[in-house]
């Protein structure tokens, strides 16, 4: 076969349908994010978030084009994993020491540009696991409870440490969705179930260590859960009387109720308007719901629930242990935050700064959930070429 027909191939046979999904939801995305951004006559602030999500964007595909057409991001992510691993630390050090810090997470800036480090630990763990996973495969049967940490103490250390930065940070949604996806990992991996018990337990108690005697305003939203969420009526704690503490969640719920079958379309909406808090990020699905109604709620999951299923099939047909972690890992860190965003815009779960992925501003999301997709359509080509020719 000629260099010409085995370049062509690697580039024809890639998941068109995953491609094509990220693609319609970034121009959904900021076709929303325009609209918000004009609601209230174009204001300067919005005007610039919106240009800036249009920067990241730039950058977004610069950096996807790189890691698609790369028929080498394998061997590239192998052999720099512990690079990685030692930038993250970097990264995560300098903004908790030297950074500001919000209620969803500590900053940095490189050339006057924030980002998140916090976000940078979901590729880097993920690459992590699937690479030490993969080389010590042989001894996850053999693996119990008192020799999971003889057998893997890299991964332990390492993980530890990057949660307690990022514990440090205030972003507690990042390690939920990052703590969701690593113990994804080990159940594909098929560790056994002592071990993902004792995991599980551990998780819970810092999330409860971290509501109960972490930041003030983190108590309140499980209290404020507690009173409104699909669940309360049934329990006797809903609350009528509005409160002005209780604005984000009521608004929220009312955006999506308006709503209705197929919304009150785009120039009837009153979310944007100021009305919701954080409209163009945490809540952008609410928005969603109440100008395009629960058929346009729905077609927003069904999108997600392809994408996870098409990543699934690509990860089951890949017979490397390591590529097939990181295709798994990587989409099903998309999916979960996916679905918790979705799922606090409907007061399914409690209050926590995550965006939609591929739609609400954030740049450094944006950067990292567009790379982590030119991975997996990377790795989808691979196999595709493996299948056909070798």
């Amino acid at each position: 076969m000629s260099l010409f027909n085995q370049k062509n191939s690697y580039i024809v046979y890639y998941d068109h349908i995953l491609l094509g999904i990220m693609i319609c939801l970034v121009i959904f995305g900021l076709y929303l994010q325009f609209n918000i951004a004009t609601a209230l006559g174009g204001e300067a602030r919005e005007m610039g978030m919106f240009l800036g999500q249009l920067r990241s964007l730039g950058i977004t595909v610069i950096v996807f084009l790189i890691f698609f057409f790369s028929q080498n991001i394998s061997n590239f992510l192998y052999k720099g994993t512990y690079i990685f691993c030692f930038l993250l630390i970097c990264f995560l050090t300098i903004a908790l020491i030297f950074n500001k810090t919000s209620e969803t997470g500590r900053w940095t800036s490189i050339m006057n540009q924030s980002f998140q480090p916090s976000q940078l630990a979901h590729p880097v763990l993920i690459i992590l696991y699937a690479r030490i996973i993969e080389k010590k495969q042989h001894l996850i049967s053999h693996t119990g409870i008192l020799k999971f940490f003889p057998n893997f103490w890299f991964l332990i250390f390492f993980t530890v440490l990057t949660f307690l930065l990022i514990y440090k940070g205030k972003h507690l949604s990042t390690l939920i969705v990052l703590g969701s996806t690593l113990f994804t990992i080990l159940f594909v991996a098929k560790f056994k179930l002592k071990i993902l018990v004792v995991i599980g337990l551990a998780t819970i108690l810092l999330m409860w260590h971290k509501i109960n005697h972490g930041e003030s305003y983190r108590k309140p939203r499980i209290n404020l859960y507690s009173h409104y969420n699909l669940f309360t009526k049934y329990f006797g704690n809903y609350q009528e009387q509005k409160k002005i503490e209780h604005n984000q969640v009521m608004e929220s719920l009312t955006a999506i109720s308006q709503g209705g079958y197929f919304g009150t379309g785009s120039e009837k909406g009153r979310a944007k308007h100021k009305f919701l808090g954080d409209i163009n990020s945490d809540y952008l699905f609410a928005m969603i719901a109440e100008q395009h109604g629960l058929l346009g709620g729905l077609m927003i999951l069904s999108a997600f629930f392809i994408f996870m299923y098409r990543c699934a099939l690509i990860s089951i047909s890949i017979n490397s242990i390591f590529k097939k972690l990181l295709v798994f890992g990587m989409s099903s860190n998309i999916f979960f935050t996916a679905l918790i965003n979705m799922s606090v815009a409907m007061s399914v779960i409690p209050s926590t700064g995550l965006p939609l992925p591929f739609m609400s501003h954030g740049g450094t999301a944006l950067l990292v959930n567009g790379s982590m997709l030119a991975i997996i359509l990377n790795l989808s080509m691979q196999r595709k070429v493996i299948k056909r020719y070798v």
